[in-house]
């Protein structure tokens, strides 16, 4: 895989709260966290096609939904964590129609924890 641009990883932790989550009559929040998960933004910059086709062959295949994703915590502790990817976005920079060939500017994708 190529390396993602630089300042390309964003890394967010999401609460899952319960279903009985909301606000109380006198406007007080309450609720139980269920779970907290993890979420990793990646993007990348400046590819080839081909580089642009192996980061979809590992975040399209349909056949593996998750896998296995290795990271570093906010604490510098290395974490792996089974998740899926969201839908991916290829920024085109440009075409070649002769040629069938395509350079990308941006690619990005979502990695959200099982």
């Amino acid at each position: 895989m190529p390396n993602p641009k630089d300042g390309g990883v964003s890394l967010s932790k999401n609460k899952i709260w319960s279903s009985n989550t909301g606000r109380d009559t006198n406007g007080d929040m309450t609720g139980t966290i269920k779970a907290i998960k993890t979420k990793l933004e990646i993007q990348w910059e400046d590819l080839t096609q081909a580089e642009a086709g192996l980061i979809d062959s590992v975040v399209s295949d349909a056949t593996t939904p998750f896998t296995t994703v290795s990271y570093v915590d906010v604490n510098g502790t290395n974490q792996t964590m089974t998740a899926y990817f969201g839908d991916p976005v290829y920024g085109i920079k440009r075409y070649d129609v002769d040629k069938k060939q395509q350079t990308y500017d941006s690619v990005s994708v979502s990695t959200v924890q099982q």
